[in-house]
């Protein structure tokens, strides 16, 4: 059984749980087989950085992980359920490699989540994630992270799509320090998919990095980017997207959606959406936008009796909201809008 303030947080509904720290491992009625990378077989261990090293950018921040975790579903397993990845933070740095593998025709959504011990404690966090998804394989992955002001935040996600397999990313970068992320995917099969939903909130002196990447190797395959941002008081906020459909994906389609609102005049944002196509017949598309939210809006909100803070909180979560109902858990998508709530009003006050 989890502790109580775990099942407390997790709510009643969460009965799938695997619990990572840096001094144990714990499950909770959870199907997956977890293992260090020694005690895996061969071909899991054949899989482990094949995506890292099929990928290239100036961005990457791994570094030689402390511990190394091997997490897989077995072929033609169908789990209703959420799975529960929570990783409990209570050392000052942080260092973790997983891997993660959904045997073909497996099915799957796991929801991670980042749990620190104390909340002013200085950490440096780097975490490397590896999805492999092989064929006909589906997989659902939710992973947020809300560390204070005294955490940096280095997180480096892969994932590989091998035929007719689907991926889902949806990810929560809520954190109030210094953040980097790469999230980078390759579709190596034909007629796999994969879509990647990133939703940030920077404040106060924040500095916010993101990379979101989609490299689509085979024919029919799809891939679609979609980033929504908000950045206020001094922050900066960074998205680059890059969809890249190589020489032979025939009838590929890529698309991407990259927008930020900007609350405070001294706050920053930039969208970098980048296309490379090396291919004649596929479909592909862009959007891109920075904007200040409109002076007569929160006008209005405020003439109904709202402060500035909780006008401007309320418009946030209008913009963010297309991206949370994604999320289609209802503790995790209540805790989000808490998250997101506390962070735009505390530091508008």
């Amino acid at each position: 059984m989890l502790p109580k303030h775990l099942q407390a947080y997790l709510g009643e509904d969460a009965s799938l749980a695997l619990v990572l720290s840096e001094d144990c491992v714990q499950f909770n009625n959870t199907p997956l087989t977890v293992n260090t990378l020694g005690d895996t077989t061969h071909e899991n261990q054949a899989y482990f950085q094949r995506v890292m090293q099929a990928t290239v950018q100036p961005l990457a921040t791994y570094r030689s992980a402390d511990d190394i975790l091997v997490v897989e579903l077995d072929a033609k397993r169908v789990v209703d359920q959420p799975i529960h990845i929570i990783h409990l933070h209570k050392e000052a740095l942080f260092r973790r490699h997983v891997l993660v593998i959904a045997q073909p025709l497996s099915e799957m959504k796991i929801i991670e989540h980042h749990l620190n011990a104390e909340d002013n404690q200085p950490m440096l966090i780097e975490q490397t994630l590896e999805l492999i998804v092989r064929d006909q394989a589906k997989l659902d992955y939710v992973s947020f992270d809300a560390f204070t002001q005294a955490a940096q935040v280095q997180m480096s996600r892969f994932g590989l799509v091998e035929r007719y397999g689907e991926l889902t990313w949806v990810l929560g970068s809520l954190s109030s320090g210094d953040t980097q992320t790469e999230n980078i995917t390759q579709l190596i099969g034909e007629g796999a998919t994969s879509q990647s939903t990133l939703l940030t909130v920077g404040v106060g002196l924040q500095k916010q990095h993101h990379l979101v990447r989609i490299d689509q190797h085979a024919a029919y395959t799809k891939g679609n980017i979609i980033n929504h941002g908000v950045v206020r008081d001094q922050a900066q906020g960074v998205f680059d997207g890059i969809g890249y459909i190589k020489n032979g994906a025939v009838k590929a389609d890529a698309q991407q959606e990259s927008r930020f609102m900007v609350l405070d005049d001294l706050a920053r944002a930039t969208t970098n959406p980048i296309l490379l196509i090396d291919e004649h017949d596929v479909t592909a598309g862009h959007a891109a936008s920075v904007g200040r939210v409109d002076a007569e809006t929160l006008y209005y909100l405020q003439s109904r009796g709202l402060t500035i803070e909780q006008a401007q909180s309320l418009v946030t979560l209008g913009f963010l909201m297309p991206l949370i109902e994604t999320v289609s858990d209802v503790t995790l998508r209540e805790k989000l809008l808490t998250i997101i709530e506390t962070k735009v009003v505390q530091h508008g006050a």
